[in-house]
Formats: C-alpha cells, sequence, structure tokens
C-alpha cells in the first residue's frame, strides 16, 4: 500500500501536478531557470542548467500547531486528507 501511494505522488509530481495533504501541507513542481553559480571547492564561477524542483509549502494550520506546541489528543483537525 505504501509503495502504491509513493508511486501515485511521484507521478502526480512527474506531470506537475499539484499535490495538497490538507492540514499538513502542499508539494508543487516549480521551474528554475539557468543561473550562475559557484563550485564550492575550487570557488569557479559555473553555468547551472534550468531544472524542476519538488517543492514543500506548510499548511497554515501546521504552522500554527508547530509554533504553539500542538498536542494531537482528541482534536479532529489532526486528520489529513490527501488531494491531487
Amino acid at each position: 500500500m505504501v509503495e502504491v501511494f509513493f508511486k501515485a505522488v511521484k507521478e502526480a509530481l512527474r506531470d506537475k501536478r499539484r499535490i495538497e495533504f490538507r492540514g499538513f501541507g502542499s508539494f508543487v513542481v516549480r521551474d528554475y531557470e539557468a543561473s550562475l553559480g559557484r563550485n564550492p571547492g575550487t570557488g569557479e564561477v559555473v553555468l547551472v542548467g534550468p531544472r524542476e524542483k519538488s517543492v514543500f509549502r506548510p499548511s497554515r494550520l501546521m504552522i500554527d500547531r508547530l509554533s504553539s506546541g500542538y498536542s494531537s489528543s482528541g482534536d479532529d483537525r489532526s486528520k489529513l486528507e490527501l488531494v491531487t
């Protein structure tokens, strides 16, 4: 079951669809243009090509829970819902 879940998440991200876990956060794929970077070992300036990256953004509820020391005991808001 876990493998099926992760396969579905990977396929959604590969298709650049937004994945939302209500009460937890969401994942989106963002496109980044080519830019200049620096090799940390040599200090040489290098061109970093365009790329895609999955990005996680926590939900407001998750941010509030983390900042207030939230405990999940008996609170209905602790249920997560997957939306693709």
